[in-house]
């Protein structure tokens, strides 16, 4: 129905589990004059091409339950689509647009009750308790028309591979069953395969980098220390003054502070010594 999905979902999802299950109810309208599965069967025979049914869509449920259900006897029957899902379809079946339709129970249940439609058979294994007095397919002697519609949530399989192992804190867990199922049999299947310790690596690559940036960033700190240790001091007018004041007496070569360099450090000169501005 769909040839060129990018996903395949047997193999690229993963079910979680099922949240409704919904049967089928086959309905009829009024103007039909069957009331078994057997007596519209008989009816459909006697008027080949002249009845029609309804349904959501060319690819939904209901529409594939009547063309099963058509192959099964050999009816012709033409196809009424709806836009806008069930409930466009099931209106139409009640103004009597339609002859008969497949429609999930909660879908038809506001028909049955109004008296516009009727019920024939339902889809589900065992009968419903809303409507207790129709029969199954089964019982109505088709058992291939058994069928429901079930919703269910999914995630995809690499996501669910990978919580799996995180969980259990184990990362060569990934080379255990994954998308669908163990390794043999994906090989066996040639489905996609992931690469054993794959998480491993990935975990090892995280750990080197932060490795690196922390050693990296206690280097910049050790420089950053040897700098400010050896930073040239400044000296003030009042140490300069100091300076000069403790030189030896009689010593008189030493002369004013002049800079020796862009950096700005001075330095006074007394004979051969030199004093800057080091601590």
């Amino acid at each position: 129905m769909f040839p060129k999905l990018s996903i395949k979902p047997l193999r690229d999802l993963v079910a979680v589990g099922q949240v409704v299950d919904v049967p089928s109810v086959l309905l009829v309208h009024t103007s039909v004059p069957a009331s078994t599965v057997r007596e519209l069967v008989d009816y459909a025979k006697a008027n080949q091409g002249k009845l029609n049914f309804a349904s959501p869509g060319s690819g939904s449920l209901d529409r594939l339950e009547m063309e099963l259900f058509r192959k099964l006897e050999k009816l012709d029957m033409v196809h009424v689509p709806y836009k806008g899902g069930a409930g466009p379809a099931v209106a139409g079946l009640m103004g009597g647009e339609t002859n008969l339709m497949f429609a999930t129970a909660a879908s038809a249940m506001p028909g049955i009750k109004s008296g516009r439609v009727k019920p024939l058979a339902v889809t589900s294994p065992k009968r419903i308790e809303s409507l207790p007095n129709v029969p199954t397919v089964h019982e109505a002697g088709y058992p291939d028309l058994a069928a429901s519609s079930w919703q269910g949530i999914f995630v995809p399989a690499e996501r669910r591979a990978q919580s799996s192992i995180g969980s259990s804190g184990d990362p060569a867990g990934d080379e255990g069953p994954g998308r669908d199922g163990a390794p043999e049999e994906r090989r066996r299947r040639g489905g996609h395969q992931r690469k054993p310790g794959r998480l491993r690596e990935l975990r090892r690559g995280r750990d080197r980098a932060l490795g690196a940036d922390r050693k990296r960033s206690e280097r910049h700190a050790r420089l950053r220390v040897s700098q400010s240790w050896n930073a040239p001091t400044m000296w003030s007018a009042n140490a300069r003054a100091a300076a000069v004041a403790a030189r030896p007496e009689g010593n008189t070569a030493c002369t004013s502070t002049e800079p020796i360099s862009q950096s700005g450090r001075s330095r006074t000169r007394c004979g051969s010594r030199a004093l800057d501005g080091r601590r």
